[in-house]
């Protein structure tokens, strides 16, 4: 397993990545992008992405993302800002991993020839893309980073689900993976990774964060990347 992250132009690292082994050897792995960048995001990134590993290690991805979820569903009256956020989290099975989301988060499959985005953004633009809005016009680009889903507005009826062969490589990130690293670049660090004697997580999730770069005027976004490799 492998972690980085890099702060953006936020004040804070809104971002956090944490990952758990149960005692019966089932692996969850999260990560967590708070919306803002207030003084206590970094605070509730970690608390929410520890939590959904740790739960969803015991007791599934459902569990694991609701119980992060209930972090900060009712966080009390106070002078800072209400914390929410959106998440990835993957949990390993006999035969598949099982991924869940939340808004923008990504999670990505390497199988040894090709990468594949598992997850798609729930997100205003991928809305409009949907529903056939050309990209033209510009509207899917503006509202990209409008959320439709996150952790304050989480059910039990509602999770968004995917699966991947245990065998395969997977790649947890925040927005800031997909929107600042290229798909391309993505694979080819993945197949430089897959090709080493000795494939090192560490270093590919670090290589993946020193990949993310400002596109055109948009602020530069925090990044995190979290790497599962087959036993």
């Amino acid at each position: 397993m492998g972690t980085a992250s890099r702060q953006g132009d936020g004040t804070n690292l809104a971002d956090a990545a944490a990952y758990f082994v149960s005692e019966t050897g089932r692996t969850a792995a999260a990560v967590v992008d708070m919306i803002g960048h207030s003084r206590l995001a970094p605070v509730w990134a970690e608390r929410c992405a520890t939590t959904a590993a740790i739960v969803g290690a015991q007791d599934g991805q459902h569990a694991g993302l609701l119980a992060a979820a209930t972090l900060v569903r009712d966080v009390g009256r106070g002078p800072e800002p209400v914390p929410n956020g959106v998440a990835v989290l993957a949990v390993t099975g006999e035969e598949y991993m099982q991924i869940t989301w939340l808004g923008d988060c990504v999670a990505y499959s390497w199988d040894g020839v090709r990468l594949r985005l598992m997850t798609t953004p729930e997100t205003v633009g991928e809305f409009l893309r949907y529903n056939e809005e050309a990209d033209d016009d510009g509207r899917p680009v503006r509202h990209a980073n409008w959320v439709l889903q996150t952790m304050r507005r989480l059910t039990p009826y509602y999770i968004a689900m995917a699966e991947v062969p245990v065998g395969h490589t997977l790649i947890l990130g925040s927005d800031g993976v997909a929107d600042q690293v290229d798909h391309a670049v993505l694979e080819e660090l993945a197949r430089e990774h897959h090709a080493r004697p000795e494939p090192d997580p560490q270093a590919l999730a670090e290589a993946i964060v020193a990949a993310a770069e400002r596109r055109g005027q948009r602020d530069l976004d925090d990044v995190t990347a979290l790497v599962m490799i087959p036993a």
